[in-house]
């Protein structure tokens, strides 16, 4: 069964509790009640919404002094950047990784500790989205276009994971896609995202990611990870049973359990 837990956010790590109210203290008591092996750690480095760098020195801090039985893997989440210079059949996109520079944090500090990025693509206008309004779409929000955003993204040099991919994204060929992101994932050695809030909602085929058939064609040790993407008490609780059930459910649609990040026999 699963025994690690994926993208967990703290107060800590962000700039206040509108962004994360989870403190690191009792969201790890929760990690350690549950036997959690292994959680990943993550925070913004900029946030989506108004791109200000995170201020993550009392979250590291934390991960310095915690002497528990659970192993926390920093990887910082970073976004996905797209340039209104690309077409339709080529788009221009890239990352904002290297702004982990300019965070008030010693760079000695930090680079030690992160294991890689949890690379997301958020869709606001700050990162080139087309879009004027959260709630509408745009030609990057298609299952298609963004199939291409991920492969060509995967492509370049950085390493870690595709963070919540298709999240907000509508139109046709949604498992098309998810074929050209998985296979693209293989080629590159990248492991992608599954949320787990789409398997929360009742219809474990709804969530684009929540193809088993399609994820059980590809190799890869491992390809997916499920995500909690948690960043309040009440959603690390639930999330994390929510976790155990989604990679159950996986396996026994014929998904390889050496294909689940933090699986354990």
């Amino acid at each position: 069964m699963v025994r690690s837990i994926a993208h967990v956010h703290f107060r800590e790590g962000e700039r206040g509790p509108e962004e994360s109210s989870l403190g690191f203290d009792e969201g790890l008591a929760i990690l350690e009640e549950h036997s959690i092996e292994e959680a990943v750690v993550t925070f913004h480095l900029r946030h989506p919404r108004d791109l200000r760098p995170a201020t993550p020195a009392l979250l590291l801090e934390k991960i310095a002094q915690y002497r528990g039985p659970v192993k926390l893997t920093l990887m910082p989440e970073a976004n996905l950047v797209l340039s209104p210079a690309g077409s339709e059949d080529d788009p221009a996109v890239s990352h904002d990784i290297e702004t982990w520079r300019d965070l008030d944090v010693p760079q000695d500090r930090l680079s030690p500790l992160v294991a890689g990025w949890i690379l997301s693509a958020h869709f606001t206008k700050a990162l080139g989205s087309t879009k004027n309004k959260d709630k509408e779409c745009s030609r990057e929000q298609t299952y298609a276009y963004a199939a291409r955003l991920y492969e060509k993204i995967m492509r370049q040099p950085w390493r870690g994971w595709i963070g919540h991919p298709f999240r907000w994204c509508s139109g046709a060929d949604p498992q098309q896609s998810l074929k050209r992101l998985l296979g693209a994932a293989v080629e590159t050695g990248h492991i992608v995202e599954i949320p787990v809030q789409g398997f929360l909602r009742g219809n474990p085929r709804s969530a684009p990611m929540l193809q088993p058939e399609i994820i059980a064609e590809f190799p890869g040790k491992p390809l997916v990870a499920i995500a909690t993407d948690a960043h309040h008490e009440d959603q690390l609780k639930e999330r994390i049973e929510a976790t155990f059930h989604l990679a159950e459910w996986l396996v026994s649609e014929g998904v390889r359990p050496e294909r689940i990040w933090g699986w354990r026999s």
